[in-house]
């Protein structure tokens, strides 16, 4: 098999994609996290204002 000849340009380029390629999943990663908190966190909100909500329609 033929070696196959790399610039130091080529490599540079290809190890600054690789890396922001990681960077960018662990941002998708870490976002998904946060919208599940935030997620949870507003259903929790409505539910409370809700059910206080509630409470004051029957007193």
């Amino acid at each position: 098999m033929a070696s196959i000849p790399y610039s130091n340009d080529s490599l540079l380029r290809y190890t600054t994609l690789k890396a922001m390629e990681r960077e960018y999943q662990n941002l998708k990663e870490k976002t998904q996290e946060i919208k599940l908190q935030l997620t949870r966190k507003a259903y929790r909100k409505l539910k409370a204002r809700s059910s206080t909500e509630g409470s004051h329609a029957l007193s």
